[in-house]
């Protein structure tokens, strides 16, 4: 996936969709970095992974926006630059 047209596109964010028993279950994974063991000494890699439905729908949402099928959503826990991530900082001062 490019991205938007005009914009970076850099996230680093995984989504997982898997058939399980019970029905389809997403899990995530965001990170704020590549895990690199040549940098591990100068600064930490933070990760979660997640099977929450609010973190699944978001990602599902943002892989459909990044790949032209939906129009920006309300997002339920993520927040994305530039729809709307400095409105957040500002609620969250």
């Amino acid at each position: 996936i490019y991205g938007l047209v005009g914009l970076k596109t850099h996230a680093k964010i995984i989504l997982i969709v898997r058939k399980e028993a019970d029905g389809i279950k997403r899990y995530v994974h965001l990170g704020t970095g590549n895990y690199n063991d040549n940098t591990a000494k100068l600064y930490t890699d933070m990760g979660l992974l997640t099977a929450n439905d609010q973190f699944g729908s978001d990602a599902s949402a943002f892989f459909n926006l990044l790949s032209g099928y939906s129009q920006p959503p309300l997002w339920n826990k993520l927040v994305m630059a530039p729809l709307g991530l400095r409105d957040k900082i500002y609620e969250l001062i």
